[in-house]
């Protein structure tokens, strides 16, 4: 996709001089830019295209109820929120089976691999902040 803009790793900034300091307004304005409101935006800066957040959400549509009341929610309003390693940890979290994934988002064990366990806790700390 070309979107026209300069991702700002390629931005070359020189900190001694005072043109430099040009560049906050510019880097401030960029960052107000970027909210959930410009999905083309964001897309151009994810790992994960619109259509890779389609399917993932369709893939987070499990067979039990309890799982799709935490995923489905977790994909439409959390994901693209996430940090990289977090949404990469959730997507390996939609490969294991669903009597382990209830038994984890249930509290009655816990997982044995500490991404998956955080995976866990970054889903239950979105869902739950949403029903406050």
């Amino acid at each position: 996709m070309t979107s026209g803009l300069t991702p700002l790793s390629n931005i070359a900034i020189d900190h001694r001089s005072r043109s430099s300091c040009n560049f906050l307004p510019c880097f401030t304005h960029l960052m107000l830019y970027l909210t959930l409101l410009n999905r083309v935006v964001l897309e151009w800066y994810s790992v994960y295209s619109e259509e890779d957040i389609r399917r993932l959400t369709w893939q987070s549509r499990r067979g039990m109820w309890e799982l799709d009341l935490l995923f489905v929610p977790f994909m439409e309003n959390h994901f693209r929120n996430q940090s990289i390693d977090d949404q990469d940890r959730f997507v390996k979290l939609l490969d294991c089976e669903d009597q382990e994934l209830f038994l984890w988002f249930m509290q009655r064990e816990k997982p044995a691999d500490p991404e998956m366990e955080r995976a866990v806790t970054v889903v239950l700390d979105c869902v739950r902040a949403c029903k406050v």
